[in-house]
């Protein structure tokens, strides 16, 4: 491969990254969006609440520990990602154009991005567990 090709191999492969890290913040932002019109992370103990009966543990339980604890884990979510939430605001604002790629501002990393969309698989992957009667301590 000459050097040229590798050249514009490595753009290419550095724009499929980029597109691939802006799709997941978007994905996680949208989680995390605080619009009572879609199904987010934020609207979860209202939707939980209203089902505390149908799930495979006492509806006490449901709403004196695992609420709770929800509410904490996603708060601590949200503050967590409150930078991906800003750059999917840009992108969407099309602001983007007026940042480099390289901007301090944007910058974020794959592991942000794992760290964030892991707890929300495992809070997720929690809450059904406890609607089908396993409790997680």
């Amino acid at each position: 491969m000459t050097t040229e090709a590798w050249s514009n191999a490595f753009e290419f492969f550095s724009y499929t990254r980029k597109a691939h890290l802006d799709a997941a913040a978007l994905t996680l932002a949208r989680l995390l969006d605080n619009r009572r019109d879609v199904v987010s992370l934020r609207q979860l103990a209202r939707m939980v609440d209203a089902e505390a009966g149908g799930f495979g543990v006492p509806a006490d339980h449901v709403r004196s520990t695992i609420i709770p604890q929800n509410e904490r884990e996603i708060a601590a979510l949200i503050e967590m990602s409150e930078p991906i939430k800003q750059r999917r605001d840009e992108i969407m604002a099309h602001n983007a154009v007026e940042q480099p790629q390289n901007s301090a501002v944007w910058m974020m990393e794959f592991s942000d991005l794992e760290q964030a969309l892991g707890k929300v698989l495992t809070l997720v992957n929690d809450l059904r567990a406890a609607l089908d009667g396993h409790l997680h301590t």
